[in-house]
């Protein structure tokens, strides 16, 4: 035996050894009584177990029943003088201290541990200092002192044997009643003569799995593999996948197929079937005459869907375009599900919403492409920015996920503008930030749907970790959603601003878009903000239950602002087009105005008037103005195009109208003639490009009352 650490080299008294020797010799004899009475006890449930068969025995051949009564007496006789002679090997086998301390601390009259310490110590289990091992040495030789050892015998070996002496007193007095059954029993085997065969019951085998077959079917929408194997147990397989189990066990009374919480029975053959939605346990049960039958635990982990990555490889980032030309674009997506669509969006800043081409539909798991895209057709001007960006949706159903790239910003080289264009060009950089803005909002409404469906069901599941995970993702989408709500204001206010800096509407229109304007911001501040609050509320609950009432009362606030938002919406697009051809009018009859106010002075003047020069400058610069009005229209028809289909497609009519019917010409016929000194010669020309202006302006009007009504 090895010193604990510190106790080396520390010298034992004497005495220390005389009171361990005669402890150690109280428990040896203590030890020698307890295994005497386990050897006693095995010797008694050995004879009793035997007189206990016997007297059945007899019993049975009374009543008419054949027993091999010779062939039994010598089994069990046999069996239990040899059970008897095995027991005594109890005597050889070695022993510690601390089993017999604790036998004798059973037989006193108190509790304390020092005796089973002291075994332990003697045992070399328990490490104690040599002062206080003999105080400790002491005390058990104390309390063993009054301690009869005989009384080991008779302590817990004799729960059982007792009750089998009793079972064995019964038997033998019920064979007293029936005095004749032994030697009917002897008479009839030694009259029949005939050797006694025992026949023992063939052992009933456990239930064995005779068949299985788990069969895993994925989602149609995924492109992930059915059944990946992870390591013995485990397999892995997408979320909304379909388990179905047949088992078929033999020498079975019922089978049973664990999954998860839930459970499938059946006689012999069982089959299940469930939807992966979560990572879950199961395993194979079976019960029979045999016993049990037990197969796993398994594990079925649930590979959840994430968004797909989109990314534009080339233009890498921003670039300047020296001209209106084409542009090679390069992009890369990825979905663990699978891509259902890729599209490339792009959009003149300032000028309407998102136009998009599709560039792959079913691509699979991962997809490389690229487009050129011609700008041309876009009617680009000098300063014009075109964005740039992709988009990539999943094959994930009800709800499918899309996620966007990084914008790219596509310049067109700046000419010198005029100082009339730029105010313009600045609204039209507010109208399309408000625009953004509204579309980034109208965005996050869109994942909250899904998010709250998602919730419902997960809550509705009883799946409390899933539910947690979605409650997390609520409360961001909640700060993503109030950003937006705050940009939305920003840009409406510095729309409002610009056009009032730059006098670009009329006093009345501006009125009527800071009235809706106010309409908008009542909604935001009301609606969305409830909204917000009670999903502030909903991401703390705990309750499933609640939580899936919750989701059901967001989802229709989340309905009912978003038709608010849409009329809103509706009022603030009709606004915006009204405008629009309140503007594209105004320069039309201001244009035939002056036109006229020109045709007016050039009828009062005579052949080689001194005049006419200078009329003819004022001429040239109507023809000028004229010049750029079908590119003017163009552009209103290009920003009508997201207000109105409807009133886009006339404009870009009227457009191609004016640009054959070209009062430009006719005004520059007329300056030639006035630049001659011949008005009568000019009056013609004059005459017909206001009459052009006027049904172009009347058009447009026609036009606006038509739309805004």
């Amino acid at each position: 035996m090895v010193a604990p650490m510190g106790l080396e080299g520390v010298e034992k008294p004497p005495v220390l050894d005389a009171v361990r020797r005669s402890l150690a010799q109280a428990m040896t004899r203590a030890e020698a009584w307890r295994r005497a009475g386990w050897w006693a006890a095995v010797c008694v449930a050995a004879w009793g177990a035997v007189a206990c068969v016997l007297c059945l025995a007899a019993v049975a051949n009374a009543c008419g029943l054949r027993v091999p009564l010779r062939l039994a007496v010598e089994l069990l006789f046999g069996g239990a003088a040899a059970g008897s002679l095995a027991a005594l090997l109890i005597f050889f086998v070695p022993w510690r201290k601390a089993p017999a301390a604790s036998g004798a601390q059973a037989l006193l009259p108190v509790s304390d541990d020092d005796l089973l310490t002291a075994g332990e110590a003697l045992d070399g289990r328990a490490f104690v200092s040599p002062g206080l091992a003999r105080l400790l040495y002491a005390r058990a030789l104390a309390l063993l002192s009054p301690l009869r050892f005989p009384r080991m015998a008779l302590l817990a070996p004799w729960s059982v044997p007792q009750a089998l002496a009793v079972a064995a007193s019964v038997v033998l007095a019920l064979s007293l009643v029936l005095p004749g059954a032994w030697e009917q029993s002897v008479a009839r085997v030694g009259v029949s003569g005939r050797p006694e065969v025992t026949i023992r019951p063939a052992p009933v085998p456990a239930p064995s799995l005779t068949g299985f077959c788990l069969h895993v079917e994925p989602p149609a929408y995924t492109a992930r593999p059915a059944f990946e194997l992870l390591h013995p147990g485990v397999f892995q397989a997408p979320v909304g996948s379909s388990l179905r189990f047949r088992v078929s066990f033999a020498d079975c009374r019922e089978a049973v197929v664990v999954v998860g919480a839930a459970r499938r029975r059946g006689v012999r053959d069982v089959e299940a079937e469930m939807v992966l939605t979560s990572t879950v346990r199961w395993e194979l049960q079976a019960a029979g005459p045999g016993g049990e039958t037990r197969f796993g635990p398994f594990t079925a982990v649930a590979v959840p869907d994430s968004r797909p990555k989109i990314v534009i490889e080339k233009p890498a980032r921003d670039m300047d375009l020296p001209e209106v030309s084409e542009v090679d674009v390069a992009l890369g997506a990825a979905d663990d599900y699978g891509l259902a669509r890729v599209v490339l969006q792009w959009r003149v800043e300032g000028r309407g919403g998102w136009r998009e081409i599709e560039l792959a539909a079913g691509a699979g798991r991962h997809w490389r492409g690229g487009v050129r895209l011609d700008v041309r057709p876009m009617r680009l001007l000098a300063g014009d920015v075109v964005l740039l960006r992709a988009a990539a949706t999943d094959n994930r159903q009800p709800l499918p996920q899309r996620s966007f790239s990084s914008v790219r910003r596509l310049s067109i080289a700046r000419t010198p503008q005029r100082a009339a264009e730029k105010p313009a060009s600045f609204a039209d950089q507010a109208v399309g930030r408000e625009e953004e803005a509204w579309q980034r909002l109208r965005d996050g409404l869109g994942e909250l749907d899904t998010a709250l469906q998602q919730l419902q069901g997960l809550a509705a599941g009883g799946s409390a970790a899933a539910a947690g995970q979605q409650q997390a993702a609520l409360k961001d989408l909640s700060y993503r959603l109030e950003k937006a709500r705050d940009d939305v204001k920003a840009a409406m206010a510095d729309l409002e601003r610009r056009l009032q800096l730059h006098d670009l509407v009329d006093e009345a229109m501006l009125d009527k878009i800071a009235e809706l304007h106010r309409l908008a911001e009542e909604v935001l501040d009301r609606d969305l903000k409830e909204l917000l609050q009670r999903l502030a509320e909903a991401a703390k609950t705990v309750d499933l239950r609640k939580l899936a009432e919750d989701a059901e009362k967001l989802q229709e606030m989340r309905d009912r602002f978003l038709r608010q938002l849409d009329q809103t919406l509706d009022l603030l697009k009709r606004a915006r087009l009204e405008a629009l051809l309140d503007a594209l009018s105004q320069k039309l009859k201001d244009l035939a105005d002056r036109q006229e106010q020109t045709l007016g002075r050039t009828e009062k003047m005579v052949e080689g008037d001194e005049a006419a020069p200078q009329e003819a400058g004022n001429q040239s610069q109507l023809a000028r103005e004229a010049a750029a009005l079908p590119d003017e229209t163009r552009l209103a028809a290009e920003r009508a195009r997201d207000l109105d289909s409807d009133a886009s497609r006339k404009l870009d009519s009227l457009a191609d109208a004016l640009q054959r019917s070209d009062p430009a010409a006719d005004m520059r016929q007329a300056a030639s003639a006035l630049s001659r000194r011949a008005p009568g010669a000019a009056t013609g020309p004059q005459r017909a490009a206001l009459q052009k202006l006027r049904r172009a302006a009347g058009e447009v009007a026609g036009l606006q009352a038509e739309t805004v009504g």
